[in-house]
């Protein structure tokens, strides 16, 4: 998992990341992460985030409601904590 992409969806940041780079990381493109697999698309993804900021305002708090929902530590130590019943049960 790609703890700083997380980390940075916490903090409701704005990321550009490749699809390798998010691999395992829940996520929908254009809505709280853009993805960008070649110079031209890392380009046209950070020329669209300096002329609307509006639009990075809305993907950085989309990618923290996004963290939030899956990745909040409560969340993870409770699903683990179920899981290890279901093992000895």
């Amino acid at each position: 998992m790609r703890v700083k992409i997380i980390e940075g969806m916490m903090l409701g940041k704005t990321i550009i990341s490749t699809t390798i780079g998010v691999e395992g990381i829940v996520y929908q493109s254009d809505n709280n992460i853009l993805i960008a697999n070649s110079p031209d698309e890392f380009f046209n993804a950070i020329s669209r985030c300096v002329q609307d900021q509006a639009f990075c305002e809305s993907l950085g708090k989309n990618a923290k409601q996004n963290a939030q929902n899956n990745y909040d530590n409560n969340l993870l130590t409770k699903k683990l904590i179920d899981f290890f019943n279901e093992l000895i049960h």
